[in-house]
């Protein structure tokens, strides 16, 4: 588990905390009643997320965006919604 795993998600999180007591079902209600996102959107939320785990150089376009590792990797990653 990681260190980050503990710590209380930021408010417009949209991962949601199961180990709450009562106020996980005002806070299903809540997700269930947010606005849709674009992929894009989702794609800046994981960049965000992995620069606080990983050492690496990020760009973003768009949907996607590449992870430059300093040992020469390179990882392209796409998001699409699936239907």
């Amino acid at each position: 588990m990681l260190a980050s795993d503990k710590e209380k998600p930021k408010e417009g999180n949209r991962i949601m905390d199961k180990s709450k007591g009562p106020d996980t079902a005002k806070e299903v209600f809540a997700a269930e009643a947010e606005q849709k996102f674009s992929p894009a959107e989702l794609c800046g939320e994981i960049v965000t997320t992995l620069k606080d785990l990983f050492v690496c150089e990020f760009s973003q376009s768009g949907n996607s965006f590449c992870m430059k590792f300093l040992n020469g990797q390179k990882f392209l990653i796409t998001v699409a919604e699936s239907v």
